[in-house]
């Protein structure tokens, strides 16, 4: 299960404009979390890994006081799971590259997606498939961070 939370902005009318603040994404596979400005990044980054938000998702909402901002909460039947792995044989031809850190180290990374479950393949370090971006890349990232879409 995916747990994502969309924030809304709300003025004097309410928020009938849903104008969407950020989204926040809640992995079960790790406990990291992703935290979108925008909504179209948030769907862009979804359909790299398989997914979609869906209205019939939403488990509640809640008000927060702070700021007039309204919290709709979402379930998405989904499943992320993580493999280590040596050699890139182990990975599926179908993949989708991306990018996702491995001890430190800016890495690329591997999805895989079928039916409700997207599978992410990581690198194991010291192995043939451990593949670091170049260091001026890595520094740039590290200095300016990186476009949430592309990251695992």
């Amino acid at each position: 299960m995916i747990l994502v939370k969309e924030v809304l902005k709300g003025d004097k009318r309410g928020y009938a404009k849903r104008e969407v603040e950020k989204v926040i994404v809640h992995s079960n596979l790790n406990g990291v979390v992703y935290e979108f400005s925008q909504k179209d990044s948030f769907e862009e980054w979804s359909n790299k890994l398989g997914f979609k938000l869906d209205h019939t998702y939403a488990t509640g909402s809640s008000l927060v006081e702070v700021k007039n901002r309204k919290v709709l909460n979402y379930e998405v039947p989904h499943t992320l799971k993580e493999v280590f792995v040596t050699d890139k044989e182990e990975i599926p031809t179908d993949v989708t590259r991306m990018v996702g850190l491995v001890c430190g180290d800016v890495v690329f990374c591997y999805v895989h997606t079928e039916g409700n479950e997207t599978t992410i393949y990581r690198p194991k370090p010291q192995s043939e498939c451990y593949e670091m971006l170049p260091q001026p890349v890595q520094d740039l990232i590290v200095e300016h961070g990186i476009r949430t879409i592309d990251f695992i």
